[in-house]
């Protein structure tokens, strides 16, 4: 923990974030460098991360609840890399708005987006590549709405969209 923390610069040889490494900080800003791979779980959880965040194209695994509970207000793109969104990744972060998807997204792990009542939009999903939507994944976010089409052998859970206005249809 450490709430001073604002901003960080992290070196080019960087590979991976490791589990909890800003989590509980006061962290705003970061630019992650081209050399990540992998960002372990909780890593920037309860942080206090804003504005544009880019997770580059050389990223291919995201930690469970790597970004989770933060509070500010913020945008995501995730880069080529990732194509299973992990459990509880954005999970409670009630001001996120939205999610763009550069890579080929197969999966949408339990409680992804839980009570990102302010999330409004899912760019680049191909939501006829997803194979499974984990149990309560669009819990709450009751901003998102449209219309989207899975294919028929896609797992969903009962409640993977429960409170969320999105009509889903295979």
């Amino acid at each position: 923990s450490c709430p001073s923390l604002k901003t960080i610069s992290l070196p080019e040889t960087i590979t991976t974030i490791g589990y909890g490494s800003f989590s509980y900080s006061g962290l705003t800003t970061i630019n992650l460098p081209n050399s990540v791979k992998k960002i372990d779980a909780n890593a920037f959880t309860w942080a206090d991360l804003r504005g544009n965040i880019t997770i580059p194209d050389s990223v291919t695994e995201l930690g469970n609840y790597a970004f989770a509970n933060n509070s500010a207000e913020f945008n995501v793109v995730l880069g080529k890399g990732i194509n299973n969104i992990s459990n509880g990744l954005f999970s409670g972060c009630g001001n996120l708005g939205y999610v763009q998807c550069k890579g080929e997204i197969t999966s949408i792990g339990n409680e992804a987006f839980y009570s990102c009542v302010k999330l409004s939009k899912l760019k680049g999903i191909t939501w006829n590549n997803v194979n499974s939507i984990g149990t309560k994944a669009f819990f709450n976010c009751n901003a998102l709405n449209g219309n989207i089409t899975l294919k028929t052998n896609c797992i969903v859970y009962e409640d993977s969209f429960e409170n969320c206005p999105l009509v889903v249809s295979k």
